[in-house]
């Protein structure tokens, strides 16, 4: 079976190589082991992920569904489950599943209501419905084999049949297998693997228009109970091992279970787990790969990348008031036709005179931010204000390929009860096609930011500080971990994924490492934000556990896409472990210095009040970490501000200190502010 789930964008992933068994040395994450979840069942099987990851399988001779959540709690989704076996999740959340038992496929809301699929073929009821897998256009191919008592069948054998996606249509497609048990397709929806249990053979189909199945060809000579599929495109099948078979149909692999394997899925909060039902446990192995993952056959790209389009670069785009919560006006009164399948976020691009350079420009850089628009699922709406020319804008639209939806003329122009601005645009504003989300009108160079912005309220903390050259946005994600916002760019520091789901944050630009305790450095998490262009930031320790860094020792300065950036000592010079060792010796961790516009972040990593902290000049803003025994105390936090007088201090990293007493030693430091957040 596939990860069970629908996700609207195909993740890529490329990570360092590892041992498990020899040839499982790409697969597998390094030092991997396969660990037992949860056990103590009958027969477990249909493991099936839902949007967030958890893992929803089944306990077929105890009749229950049950539910493995992220936090390893284990609990009863579904009793008197009618023998529940193969589940999947349609792109609604629903959890579909064959009922073994009940011998019919049936779909299963959050709140348990069920809801019967199919339940008989030309009137005569199913054998014992086995396994499933749901197609990029929401139709269901399950099969039906039947084990044990065999008295009571009505069917003429045992199938594998095809429900199309408006539940209408039940076709029979394979009809010559002795016994067909698990299956998986790709995610583009082109290529069914079904395995045949009763002659140990697994066969591949193409999958024409219609559901139907062709150019039948033997792909491993096993059969398998469940299946499932990764992002490299290969076949995970259970025999008496996980057995890896390649795209081509060659054996890569075996990855071994202490109970002999039912099914398997991939899931977890990034669908970086392989998850495995054995006899009467869940295992789970962490992989190098990740679950393939579908589109949804209608989810068409709503932009077209431009490379370049001449017709000049106008800078500066001009910002209406404040907007934030206001509501928009009747979509009716500003005639834009959405589609059909327009998304919940939409970003209203606001034209007064298409033969302006300005609106030119305007579309030529969200163009450019085509994929990130896409890859966040906001609809475009084109609106148009009293002079400009509908047909320009089309045909200009038109001519370059770009597929925004185009509004129309609002007749009406600064008569309606939400006020539009004035011949300042164009202008964006990203809505949630309710409210305004965004705090105010913006120019596409700000794009990124302002997407950024959006996602992470209210989740985080954020502040907003004006630099020479455009607003610096702090968000403050906990303990050490901050990101940063600045000129259309991410800037990460010490992403870990125990303080936030980073498969939901936007992709880096810049990560700055301070250093290689697992709070501070998670490969993983790096890996998920990651992509070509990320620049990586680490110390000389950092670079034995993540690879393509650039090293930066204590004391460096480096310009990275524009950003100065210094490295400073952080080390202790108190607090020891046992044997008078420091827990952050010197030479190994560093502190950055960060300058944005006219203003210097310094982001002081694991340390204590050393000499080269209180020698700092300029310093703007400093977040300083106050744990003790590993970094300073608030007393040792105060003498540090007081000797390089930061203009604002932010301590982070505090775990349970009681921030309160760092406020009342600087209450006199009339030039420091001091600004607690939610940095435990």
């Amino acid at each position: 079976m596939n990860r069970k789930r629908f996700t609207y964008t195909m993740l890529l992933l490329t990570i360092t190589a590892t041992n498990f068994c020899a040839a499982q040395q790409s697969l597998v994450a390094p030092e991997a082991k396969v660990e037992k979840l949860t056990g103590g069942f009958s027969f477990t099987e249909g493991p099936a992920a839902d949007a967030e990851g958890n893992i929803y399988f089944t306990d077929i001779p105890n009749n229950r569904i049950h539910k493995w959540s992220l936090d390893g709690k284990i609990s009863i989704f579904r009793e008197n489950s009618d023998g529940a076996n193969g589940l999947f999740f349609d792109k609604d959340g629903n959890l579909i599943a064959c009922q073994g038992g009940g011998r019919r496929l049936v779909s299963i809301t959050a709140k348990n209501e069920v809801t019967i699929l199919a339940e008989k073929y030309q009137d005569k009821r199913f054998n014992s419905l086995n396994d499933l897998w749901i197609d990029p256009k929401g139709g269901v191919y399950f099969t039906d084999p039947r084990y044990g008592n065999r008295n009571d069948m009505e069917q003429d054998g045992e199938h594998v049949y095809y429900l199309s996606a408006d539940r209408k249509k039940l076709v029979r497609v394979i009809d010559d297998m002795v016994r067909p048990n698990g299956l998986i397709g790709t995610p583009d929806g082109k290529t069914l693997y079904v395995a045949d249990a009763g002659d140990g053979k697994t066969i591949s189909y193409t999958i024409n228009d219609d559901g139907s199945l062709s150019n039948k060809k033997l792909f491993a000579p096993e059969g398998s109970d469940g299946m499932t599929i990764d992002n490299e495109g290969n076949i995970y099948l259970t025999t008496n091992a996980v057995a890896v078979y390649n795209s081509k149909g060659q054996k890569t692999g075996e990855i071994q279970v202490p109970e002999r394997p039912s099914n398997l899925t991939f899931g977890g909060k990034d669908n970086q787990t392989l998850f495995i039902t054995a006899r009467t446990s869940l295992y789970s192995v962490r992989m190098r790969v990740k679950g393939a993952e579908q589109k949804q056959d209608n989810a068409e790209k709503k932009f077209v990348f431009i490379q370049k389009l001449e017709i000049g670069q106008i800078p500066v785009m001009m910002a209406t008031p404040s907007l934030v919560g206001k509501p928009l006006p009747e979509l009716e009164k500003m005639e834009i036709e959405l589609p059909d399948d327009a998304a919940d976020k939409m970003l209203l691009v606001c034209f007064w005179d298409m033969n302006q350079r300005p609106s030119r420009y305007c579309i030529t850089e969200l163009a450019k931010n085509a994929e990130l628009l896409a890859q966040k699922d906001i609809t475009v709406a084109c609106i148009q204000a009293a002079d400009i020319d509908k047909e320009s804008l089309n045909k200009w639209l038109k001519d370059n390929s770009i597929s925004f939806t185009v509004g129309r003329t609002l007749p009406e122009f600064g008569k309606s009860r939400f006020d539009w601005g004035v011949k300042s645009l164009p202008w964006l504003i990203l809505t949630d096609r309710m409210h305004i989300v965004t705090s105010e009108g913006f120019g596409p160079g700000e794009l990124k930011e302002k997407i950024t912005a959006a996602e992470m309220t209210p989740a985080f903390e954020q502040d907003i500080i004006e630099t020479n050259t455009g607003d610096l946005r702090i968000i403050c994600i906990g303990h050490g971990t901050l990101m940063f916002t600045f000129g259309g760019k991410v800037i990460d520091v010490d992403p870990v994924g125990r303080e936030a789901d980073y498969s939901k944050m936007p992709k880096a630009d810049i990560i700055l490492i301070t250093h290689d305790h697992g709070d501070h450095l998670d490969p993983e998490t790096i890996e998920i934000i990651r992509e070509e262009d990320t620049k990586l930031v680490i110390t000389e320790t950092c670079a034995e556990r993540v690879s393509g860094g650039i090293i930066m020792k204590n004391a460096d300065t480096q310009t990275i896409q524009g950003l100065k950036i210094e490295a400073v000592p952080a080390y202790n010079i108190v607090h020891m472990r046992s044997g008078n060792n420091p827990y952050h010796p010197k030479g190994i961790g560093n502190g950055y210095i960060i300058t944005f516009g006219d203003k210097r972040v310094y982001i002081a990593g694991d340390t204590e009040n050393t000499p080269e902290m209180k020698q700092l000049k300029d310093i703007d803003i400093a977040f300083l970490p106050m744990n003790l025994p590993y970094t300073m105390t608030p007393e040792m936090v105060a003498d540090a501000a007081k000797a390089f007088k930061p203009k604002i201090l932010y301590p982070y990293h505090f775990g349970q200190t009681d921030t309160s007493r760092l406020v009342d030693l600087l209450k006199d430091a009339k030039d420091i502010e001091v600004r607690i957040r939610k940095m435990e």
